[in-house]
């Protein structure tokens, strides 16, 4: 008896515009990978029983997220097969796009190995500073780049106003009043009077008006906000932002003195 059915369910799958990069352990891959292969074949073939057939079926939807993910990484699209059983051709799509995704990963460790001629730089999303990835890791993984920044700035924007207690501000209003380099809410680092302090200081700030300014008020709200690699550089510069105000002293605000701007 056949294992998977009847009836024909291709995939589907969504262009989306980058990958992560080849940071993750390609042995764990490729065993993901052979292990899913084999039960897919096995389902085209001769099952003993009821049981069995239902065994297997019920292995392969347990493997499939995990499978997805790693093929849309390799094949640079997001792939979704909605664990539906379908006929052969359903199981054969799937058996080719595994066998594709084994090869395009051998030939992406062999040119790591003995081609690149540059150092690979790699920047991970789940190692961004806490704040932003909490915020942003539903949405990254569901491919919605630009509200994955969105979400982590509006998080950056709380937790501001929850540790300086100015509630009433806001974004750009409150990333200078809290960052200001001549009465600040938050001290980046000691105040010495140095030039290097003001300099610190001032640069914290405007590191926030720009996050706000562009990564929020700019790229979220243009079409080029969806692209995945100028989301992953905006996830870096909130997380440079969120490490900085996360790991900032608290002080007392100079009275009289002005705690907005430069």
């Amino acid at each position: 008896m056949r294992a998977d059915g009847g009836g024909t369910i291709p995939p589907a799958a969504i262009e989306c515009p980058s990958v992560r990069s080849m940071s993750q352990d390609y042995e764990w891959a490729r065993e993901r990978l052979t292990e899913y292969l084999d039960l897919l074949e096995a389902l085209g073939g001769p099952v003993p029983s009821e049981a069995a057939a239902d065994a297997l079926q019920s292995a392969v939807m347990a493997r499939e997220p995990t499978i997805e993910r790693i093929v849309g990484d390799l094949e640079r699209t997001r792939v979704a097969w909605f664990s539906a059983f379908g006929g052969y051709s359903w199981r054969a799509e799937q058996i080719q796009a595994v066998r594709r995704a084994l090869g395009i990963l051998e030939d992406q460790r062999d040119l790591r190995d003995h081609w690149s001629r540059d150092p690979v730089i790699e920047v991970d999303p789940d190692q961004l500073h806490e704040w932003v990835w909490e915020a942003a890791k539903g949405l990254w993984e569901s491919g919605h780049w630009g509200e994955a920044v969105e979400a982590a700035v509006k998080v950056v924007n709380s937790k501001t106003q929850r540790k300086t207690g100015r509630l009433d501000l806001s974004g750009t209003d409150l990333m200078r009043t809290a960052l200001s380099a001549k009465n600040p809410l938050l001290r980046v680092r000691e105040d010495d009077g140095s030039e290097t302090y003001k300099s610190a200081q001032e640069g914290a700030m405007h590191l926030g008006e720009a996050v706000f300014m562009y990564w929020r008020n700019v790229l979220g709200h243009e079409p080029g906000g969806s692209d995945r690699q100028r989301a992953l550089e905006g996830l870096a510069a909130v997380s440079a932002l969120s490490r900085l105000i996360d790991e900032a002293d608290l002080v007392a605000p100079t009275p009289g003195a002005e705690a907005t701007g430069p």
